[in-house]
């Protein structure tokens, strides 16, 4: 359930402080439910393209690398959510506004769209991390790099230390593919077991990539900022990095790993060309 909380003397649709966490995904593809049983079987994982997190204020935006959407999210009755997507795109297909009365993950798919090339179907459900807050109080990261930093080969090098902060074991899983994000003077990447663009792992890969986080220990995940591909959001301006760890419940569920999703606070640095 996503309670989301609306103020009767704000102004209509305004969610207040104590909203709980949700976020608005776009998958690419059709939604699996709308599928027959017997076409379900044979398919992998869903394949989340950009997430946007909810702010206290309803509204949500992401762009990344030839997808973006934006719009808005309200509280109804019944456990639905009132979604209106102002805007998306993914590549070559856009799609016009979409109004959506659903419940927590219950596809959203538009009605109408229009492309110049090739047609890209993709489609959005919402989605409580309300687990997720709960389950990251287990693990902590932090971003290191110097607050100066070097070009190095036309790349900026940092990492992402995942910590245990728990007092028991954790597993986790270290193959992992980063969803990147790059704004003017700002870049992101989330690392994810449970999310490849393409050539996903076997089984096998991730079983093999399993590590046991005992407490206080440290599993370092390398961040490489490849600068002149992106030179022209990053070129005289600070650099805000931006990054975090996730593992989503059936990636966990199959793998017997943590679940959850953390974020390191954003750090702000030179980088001398």
């Amino acid at each position: 359930m996503i309670a989301l909380s609306v103020n009767s003397h704000a102004n209509a649709g305004q969610i207040t402080s104590n909203t709980k966490t949700c976020e608005v995904v776009m998958y690419l593809g059709v939604p699996p439910e709308s599928l027959r049983e017997e076409d379900r079987k044979n398919l992998e994982p869903e394949k989340p393209l950009l997430t946007a997190l909810v702010k206290p204020d309803g509204n949500f935006q992401a762009d990344n690398e030839g997808a973006s959407f934006e719009g808005t999210i309200s509280n109804e009755k019944d456990d639905k959510v009132q979604v209106q997507i102002k805007e998306s795109h993914l590549n070559s297909t856009s799609c016009f506004q979409i109004n959506a009365l659903v419940k927590p993950n219950e596809p959203i798919v538009p009605k109408a769209c229009g492309f110049s090339s090739i047609v890209f179907s993709y489609y959005f459900r919402v989605r409580s991390t309300a687990d997720e807050v709960a389950n990251a109080q287990d693990l902590t990261c932090e971003i290191a790099v110097p607050p100066e930093v070097h070009i190095i080969d036309g790349w900026i090098d940092a990492s992402l230390i995942v910590r245990n902060v728990s007092a028991k074991p954790i597993r986790i899983c270290t193959l992992v593919s980063g969803r990147r994000g790059e704004g003017k003077g700002s870049y992101t990447e989330i690392f994810s077991p449970d999310w490849w663009k393409s050539d996903r792992p076997r089984p096998a890969n991730f079983a093999e990539s399993l590590v046991t986080l005992y407490p206080d220990e440290t599993f370092i995940f390398p961040i490489k900022i490849h600068y002149e591909y992106s030179v022209e959001f990053f070129r005289g301006l600070p650099l805000t990095i931006s990054s975090g760890y996730r593992t989503g419940k059936e990636f966990a569920k199959q793998y017997d790993t943590w679940e959850g999703s953390i974020e390191a606070k954003p750090v702000s640095v030179t980088v001398v060309e």
